[in-house]
């Protein structure tokens, strides 16, 4: 904040207020893989792309995906290859 100064007028500034929350690790960090993304075959699992788009998990390409298992997302994983 600026102090006041009668020669400067109207004192010119931005007050900030530190407003953040913290996000623990656990929570966002994200599963990389290379190869097939192997899904559990006892539950029901859904893998979304970026756009929200259904896709197979032997057809995904390099990229950023969403997995949802028992109808909660429960991961974000990366695929590098």
């Amino acid at each position: 904040m600026v102090d006041y100064d009668p020669w400067l007028g109207n004192p010119v500034g931005v007050v900030e207020h530190n407003k953040f929350t913290s996000i623990k690790d656990s929570e966002s960090s994200a599963t990389i893989f290379n190869g097939p993304l192997h899904l559990p075959k006892d539950r029901q699992c859904r893998v979304y792309d970026i756009t929200g788009r259904v896709v197979t998990p032997d057809k995904m390409r390099p990229g950023v995906y969403f997995v949802e298992i028992d109808g909660k997302i429960t991961k974000k994983v990366v695929k590098i290859g």
